[in-house]
């Protein structure tokens, strides 16, 4: 019992961590990141400079704390702004059967939230 239960946990902790993955080039740390949810609110000219992506494996994390682990890292490689796309949602199954032939599932489900690194010209 006391195995089921430390699986548990480690499964619930690991699955509530944040991952974020960045494609793009970096510049020296800024102290403040604008935010956009959408290009047309910029009146001035940028240029993109990366794409980030940043998803949580559980109901214990928030899209908010996404987002806030991506402002973080748009002001550690120089961003200016951030321009957020809509945030979705992934589902997974996975199916296994024990030697006994008892088959379970698991249901997973990840949030994730998409972005854009600009600089302003």
């Amino acid at each position: 019992m006391k195995y089921v239960i430390s699986v548990l946990v480690l499964f619930l902790l690991a699955g509530g961590c944040t991952k974020i993955d960045y494609v793009g080039e970096e510049y020296g740390p800024v102290q403040k990141v604008d935010v956009y949810y959408s290009a047309d609110d910029i009146e001035r000219p940028y240029r993109t400079i990366g794409y980030i992506s940043g998803s949580s494996g559980s109901w214990l994390r928030t899209t908010k704390g996404i987002v806030s682990k991506i402002v973080a890292r748009g002001k550690e490689v120089g961003a200016d702004a951030v321009i957020f796309g809509p945030p979705s949602r992934t589902y997974d199954m996975a199916i296994s059967s024990d030697d006994e032939g008892r088959v379970s599932s698991h249901k997973t489900s990840s949030k994730n939230v998409s972005a854009v690194f600009i600089q302003y010209e």
